[in-house]
């Protein structure tokens, strides 16, 4: 695709808006796009997977560009010189209209959300990425039913980076399995379905404590203090490891 050699009309053709100040309409086919419906109409699940999208389509057309005028095609390279162009701009219109949600998103406990919600947060500044994370991460909590025990973890454990925040998730969500899978054991007819669910039931109670043990390995580098104690022993004495029965009936150490 490439871009009009004519000026635009002054709104979107699908939106009927016109474009932010700073930004133009950009042709694809018969229509003329503003950033917002531009980047409905690309290809990705999110602003971040769409911008990509067009940078490797730009590359693509300035490699054919180069290879057709290597080849002596010169017409063909102009072409593909200016399909890399209009793929130039769509990636700078797509990011734009990403950090203008970023810088209007409202942030909750950390995460991104479309509507006010309690125990407010901030993230330092907001990118597109840490935005779209933040709702990706939003999305999977409350798909999966655990919005709250997710992030009343994230907030236990002071999660202060993505990687640790998926962490707290990933407990409650093991949590909440443990706890159904036990629930409905003690509900079964079939002793065998109660044994699978109570085992079911334990393992993701040891993925918990294996999340929890990988989490103090983050925090602390995996090291481990060893704490070793000299006793001296002078000529003619004894040395006792461990708890000693006094008369009086108490331990001494």
């Amino acid at each position: 695709m490439s871009r009009r050699r004519f000026y635009p009309p002054a709104a979107c053709t699908k939106c009927k808006l016109p474009p932010p100040v700073g930004d133009s309409l950009l042709s694809v086919g018969s229509l003329w796009l503003c950033p917002a419906c531009l980047a409905d109409e690309t290809p990705g699940n999110d602003l971040t997977t769409k911008a990509l999208n067009e940078s490797v389509w730009q590359a693509e057309c300035l490699a054919r560009s180069s290879r057709s005028q290597a080849s002596g095609h010169i017409s063909d390279a102009g072409d593909h010189k200016g399909q890399a162009n209009w793929h130039g701009h769509a990636v700078k219109s797509i990011k734009g209209h990403g950090n203008r949600l970023a810088k209007s998103a409202l942030i909750v406990n950390g995460e991104a959300a479309t509507s006010p919600g309690y125990l407010k947060d901030t993230l330092v500044n907001p990118d597109l990425i840490a935005i779209e994370s933040s709702e990706t991460r939003g999305r999977l909590l409350v798909n999966n039913d655990i919005a709250a025990l997710g992030i009343d973890v994230a907030n236990t454990i002071g999660a202060a980076n993505t990687l640790e925040k998926l962490l707290a998730h990933e407990i409650a969500l093991a949590h909440k399995v443990a706890c159904e899978q036990a629930a409905k054991a003690s509900r079964e007819s079939d002793p065998a379905m109660e044994i699978k669910r109570l085992q079911a039931s334990a393992r993701m109670m040891g993925a918990v404590q294996q999340v929890v043990l990988t989490l103090h390995k983050l925090r602390t580098g995996g090291t481990q203090n060893v704490i070793v104690q000299h006793v001296h022993v002078a000529d003619g004495g004894q040395a006792v490891i461990g708890a000693v029965q006094t008369r009086g009936g108490e331990d001494e150490q």
